[in-house]
């Protein structure tokens, strides 16, 4: 076996920040969370959880808004499953990677769920259900996710 890179045995070095501020003792998104939905027995839980991430995005951005409905924030499972099966060459397997359900609400955004609803069951040789249905948005889709800071500092 090979030996584990010492700069990987390495503990991390953190910085102090220099302002820093006191954390609450709890912080609950929970009434802010999107409904759970039920993938029933497809490998589609990619689609559900990035569905989820834009769904909690879009509650972040209009909950302020007077008129605001919570749950008139739905987006289409369906939709980014289908387009994650398009890009990650394996439309005969069960699943997909969790990278390509973030890229497709960064690259193409997302279809309403009145659009094309989530079919719960699957059809033999024919994984991601498509193609999308006539009215569909098949190129840029309506809802779209803003470009995102790296997480590790880098620019």
């Amino acid at each position: 076996a090979l030996e584990t890179p010492a700069v990987m045995r390495d503990e991390p070095q953190y910085e102090r920040i220099p302002h820093e501020t006191p954390l609450p003792p709890a912080l609950s998104y929970s009434d802010e969370l999107p409904p759970i939905r039920n993938q029933g027995s497809r490998g589609s839980c990619v689609a559900h959880a990035a569905a989820a991430v834009r769904e909690f995005m879009e509650i972040q951005r209009l909950k302020h808004n007077p008129d605001f409905k919570p749950n008139s924030v739905d987006f289409s499972e369906q939709y980014i499953y289908w387009w994650c099966k398009e890009q990650d060459g394996l439309p005969d397997v069960d699943g997909t990677y969790p990278y390509l359900g973030i890229q497709c609400l960064a690259e193409a955004g997302v279809a309403q769920e009145k659009t094309w609803a989530y079919n719960p069951h699957p059809r033999p040789g024919d994984e991601g259900q498509g193609p999308p249905p006539p009215g569909a948005p098949t190129g840029l889709p309506p809802a779209r996710t803003p470009v995102l800071p790296p997480l590790n500092g880098d620019a």
